[in-house]
């Protein structure tokens, strides 16, 4: 019966949003990055690195943004097709395309760039910041932030940026930029890959999803890896009553999540719920037995295509039947 009603109270709100991760304004940048090709050509004094992302624009218009590499306390940025010829690289006018003509990504739009770095040979990427701001004038280049090389003006914020982790030790991301590191989208970066493609093939379907009382672990198997982008748009029902009321489901970026072998992508997601969710839980679980799962729109992508789980029609997914273990 509460099931039914969370399922209903789904069509009538035509959709809760849940809350976006990383609040904090305008300066966490919300996009999704999937780097699809990833290659380093050795040179005699550089190392040219070839990357081509896709982007999902979730927030303002993406016109010009800047692209860097980070290795510990260093950047490295994009370069242009004459940047890259002039130290006698290889490349044609149509690629480094991200730094002097990106293609506009509106808001809700995707795209793809083609990127160029230039980097030292002691220079070991660990992570890739996607900026955007007011103009080029306010990025300080020497350490990627988002104000004037004026120190009385490095707190000035003029933009948005996120920056995305290689692996799950990356010290620029964790460590350095820990506000704007998306620590849920880790891109395994070891030495250079080109996927292969495949054929096309039917987003990833639910299987199995069970919650486990005793140590407040939420699983979800699904038929085929997959990645989770933005676990802050994946909803916890447990109060069926509050959904029903306003929508209300807590997200689960604040869960720690647990894959098999610990990889990005993986067909079993864990998800251990913050001490005081699973606190909640618990208590409401003691006078009902129902909870339900929302999946909204990217929140969960296939690892193959990136195409987002709730395709084709991109309505949100709504599992009225979890199993509790007590």
């Amino acid at each position: 019966m509460a099931a039914a009603a969370a399922a209903a109270a789904l069509m009538a709100l035509g959709g809760a949003l849940l809350a976006e991760a990383h609040n904090g304004g305008i300066s966490y940048y919300n996009i999704t990055v999937n780097i699809q090709e990833y290659y380093v050509v050795e040179y005699d004094s550089f190392d040219l690195v070839r990357m081509k992302v896709w982007i999902e624009n979730l927030d303002v218009q993406l016109d010009t943004p800047h692209f860097c590499l980070g290795s510990n306390s260093s950047w490295s940025c994009h370069a242009t097709y004459a940047d890259v010829r002039g130290r006698g690289g290889d490349v044609s006018v149509d690629d480094c395309v991200s730094k002097n003509k990106f293609d506009t990504i509106n808001t809700g739009d995707t795209g793809e760039t083609d990127i160029c770095f230039m980097i030292g040979k002691q220079f070991e990427p660990d992570a890739l910041s996607v900026y955007e701001g007011i103009n080029d004038s306010h990025i300080n280049t020497s350490n990627g932030s988002c104000g004037s090389t004026r120190a009385n003006h490095l707190s000035h914020t003029c933009g948005s940026k996120q920056v995305i982790p290689f692996h799950d030790e990356s010290v620029t991301c964790f460590v350095n930029e820990p506000d704007f590191c998306n620590q849920n989208n880790i891109q395994p970066i070891d030495g250079s890959f080109t996927p292969q493609p495949g054929p096309e093939r039917e987003p990833p379907t639910l299987l199995y999803t069970l919650y486990n009382n005793g140590t407040g672990t939420l699983t979800l198997v699904f038929s085929d890896l997959v990645v989770a982008s933005d676990p802050d748009r994946i909803g916890l029902i447990h109060d069926i009553d509050a959904f029903i009321k306003d929508g209300e489901a807590p997200g689960l970026g604040e869960a720690e999540l647990n894959t098999v072998d610990n990889k990005q992508q993986s067909a079993i997601l864990a998800f251990t719920l913050p001490d005081m969710m699973r606190l909640d839980v618990a208590e409401l679980l003691r006078t009902h037995g129902d909870l339900a799962l929302y999946i909204d729109t990217r929140a969960i992508y296939a690892a193959e295509g990136f195409v987002d789980i709730t395709s084709p029609d991109n309505s949100p997914i709504l599992e009225p039947n979890i199993i509790v273990v007590r």
